[in-house]
């Protein structure tokens, strides 16, 4: 009978933490699987600072023609449903892919996003003439 009792206090007292753990691992941010990651899984994610606060979302990504590469991503910060935000260009080396909650999520410093380089956005965009 005292095993059982014991039996019955493990369990008790470790049940709680297995009930929580789940949940909160999945809230954390971990480093990228490994694997690609479709350029249209990044557009219009969130970007996050180094508290896991929203400081941006991704806008574009530039691509270098000679060798395939990503070279830069556009970063639209501020604004109300994309009216009066401004954006920035930051380096593709700068920005770390993590994943949250079965989804990608982009990180970079607040430093960063303030020493990156101003974008404005062209009036017309190659998007538009994808018809042709």
């Amino acid at each position: 009978m005292t095993h059982l009792r014991w039996l019955i206090v493990v369990v008790a007292l470790a049940l709680p933490s297995v009930l929580v753990s789940p949940g909160a691992a999945q809230d954390e941010a971990l480093p990228h699987p490994g694997g690609l990651v479709e350029a249209d899984w990044l557009i219009g994610r969130p970007v996050v600072n180094e508290r896991s606060m929203e400081i941006g979302k991704v806008e574009s990504m530039w691509v270098d023609p000679r060798d395939g590469r990503i070279k830069e991503v556009i970063i639209s910060v501020g604004g109300i449903l994309g009216i009066g935000d401004r954006h920035k260009k930051v380096p593709w080396d700068d920005v770390r892919i993590e994943w949250q909650k079965q989804r990608p999520i982009v990180r970079l410093s607040d430093a960063q996003l303030r020493s990156a380089e101003r974008y404005d956005v062209p009036a017309a965009s190659p998007r538009s003439d994808r018809s042709r």
